[in-house]
């Protein structure tokens, strides 16, 4: 039976994740990385809710995601598969999200760890090019 931490991880996401930053301090992503069930599946949780950042600044976060691996600030996500993505529908730029918050917690006996991201929604970025 998996860790609570990990468990009840059934749905997908498509992740490109951050590699560097670029001259003005914007993010810069790596391929798309499927995150699928059963190894690294993700629950995708569309409460919107107000948080800090790493510099102490509130953020309205538009989704909150629970994964299985560590994820890195600035890197992207979509909720869906990567064969969804290469489809090319012109809704998907609408909801490509930014990794805004990283939270990882360890259980009492620190054998497992509970990871979840917050992300807010990117506006005017295409589907072929995560970097905007």
């Amino acid at each position: 039976m998996p860790s609570q931490e990990t468990a009840f991880l059934f749905q997908t996401a498509v992740l490109w994740p951050r590699i560097g930053y670029d001259p003005y301090g914007r993010p810069i992503v790596g391929a798309p990385i499927e995150l699928s069930p059963p190894c690294c599946g993700v629950r995708w949780d569309g409460t919107r809710r107000e948080v800090m950042d790493k510099d102490g600044n509130t953020v309205a976060l538009d989704f909150e995601v629970i994964v299985s691996r560590d994820i890195l600030i600035g890197s992207r996500m979509w909720q869906g598969s990567l064969d969804s993505w290469n489809v090319g529908s012109s809704v998907l730029d609408q909801e490509l999200m930014e990794v805004k918050t990283f939270d990882k917690v360890p259980d009492i006996k620190a054998r497992f760890n509970f990871r979840k991201c917050g992300l807010i929604r990117l506006h005017g970025v295409t589907p072929g090019n995560p970097n905007g």
